[in-house]
């Protein structure tokens, strides 16, 4: 299974730094998952609405505003030194693994140019999140959009057969925040990009932005029902 043996590179990634010092590597993006910077940035576009956007944006915006404690776990379990920073890669995509055509096993993580130091939550968080979506991040039929919890277990087994013996107990109940803050925190940035006028992200239409942020938090909602089985996953394989 594809999805397994992703999970068993970005996993490997770990094992095999797990002894490199993190704060001897140059912070490639600062505050790239910072959360807690994420939704304070998102409170300042919404005070200064610079494209008079914040009223078509109100219900996303209380979502995210009642849920910020939530989204900002993470942030929080690092502040209280719960949890350590690590060498992460930031980009946990399934592209950036290369896998061999003939037996489909995986054979390296790519794409190393936001290797920075990190928490292991968010890494795991952002490949789940793109991966267990069964849908685009824009897509807008929101009824469409699903957390699927099979690739979800596919990709956490592969992921924790190589971590498990390298992570504190406190950095695998980590695990079972992060697929919640990762997407909460990706909606923010959407949801910010939208009010400020588009400055970020790339948009193909005027609303693009907007319908992004929608989808995320309608993927965050679902990530929110299923959470009891996620956490269930998480400690069937650690």
């Amino acid at each position: 299974d594809l999805i397994t043996e992703a999970g068993k590179a970005f996993g490997n990634f770990q094992k095999m730094l797990r002894n490199f010092p993190a704060d001897a590597l140059y912070e490639t993006i600062p505050n790239f998952h910072n959360t807690v910077k994420r939704f304070t940035d998102l409170f300042h576009s919404l005070i200064d609405d610079d494209s008079d956007r914040a009223k078509s944006a109100k219900e996303e915006l209380t979502y995210l505003i009642d849920n910020r404690f939530n989204a900002e776990s993470l942030c929080t379990m690092l502040g209280n030194d719960e949890i350590p920073l690590r060498v992460t890669h930031n980009d946990t995509k399934c592209n950036n693994v290369l896998f061999d055509m003939d037996t489909g096993k995986s054979l390296a993580v790519i794409d190393l140019d936001t290797v920075m130091p990190g928490l292991v939550a968010y890494d795991f968080g952002d490949a789940v999140r793109s991966i267990c979506s069964l849908t685009n991040e824009d897509e807008t039929d929101l009824d469409k959009v699903c957390f699927d919890l099979n690739r979800f277990e596919a990709f956490t087994k592969g992921f924790l057969s190589q971590v498990k013996d390298v992570l504190t107990e406190k950095e695998k109940k980590s695990l079972t925040l992060a697929p919640y803050a990762i997407t909460c925190e990706l909606s923010s940035r959407f949801l910010e990009d939208y009010l400020r006028g588009d400055k970020y992200f790339r948009i193909n239409y005027p609303l693009h932005n907007f319908d992004r942020a929608k989808c995320q938090i309608a993927l965050a909602k679902d990530i929110a029902k299923k959470q009891e089985k996620i956490t269930e996953i998480i400690k069937k394989y650690a």
